[in-house]
């Protein structure tokens, strides 16, 4: 997540992450519009830089959340008896079952856009877009 964070804070690319661009980034994670999270969250799991979210990448990034969200609630995950990778893999295909809309395997920052508003707020909606509120 981390290494996300600084790619995306690196707006100039010069592989440094000076005030400005770090008070920018944390600006819109913080208290930017509603567009903008999203735009920022979609951008952490678009990790290829190519412009859509594959499951593989969806996936990576919310094993890093729920193994956050794991180490912070550890009594969660026992009484579901899940891993951070089974609750990744359950929820991206969840994601992608309902925001694929053309089925191309790949998600869309309007296709990613739309499931995440949808159902605001609602439990894997939630962790998913951890960034987005």
């Amino acid at each position: 997540i981390l290494e996300r964070m600084f790619t995306i804070f690196d707006s100039n690319d010069d592989g440094v992450v000076d005030a400005a661009e770090f008070l920018s980034g944390l600006s819109v994670l913080v208290g930017g519009d509603q567009h903008a999270k999203i735009r920022a969250a979609f951008d952490m799991y678009d990790y290829n830089k190519d412009g859509y979210i594959s499951l593989h990448e969806f996936e990576r990034y919310l094993v890093s959340v729920f193994t956050v969200l794991r180490e912070q609630n550890k009594s969660v995950f026992e009484e579901e008896n899940t891993t951070p990778e089974e609750l990744a893999s359950a929820t991206a295909q969840q994601c992608f079952e309902e925001a694929d809309l053309n089925k191309d395997g790949n998600l869309s920052f309007e296709e990613f856009r739309d499931w995440y508003t949808q159902h605001r707020g609602s439990g894997y909606r939630q962790s998913a877009a951890v960034f987005v509120s």
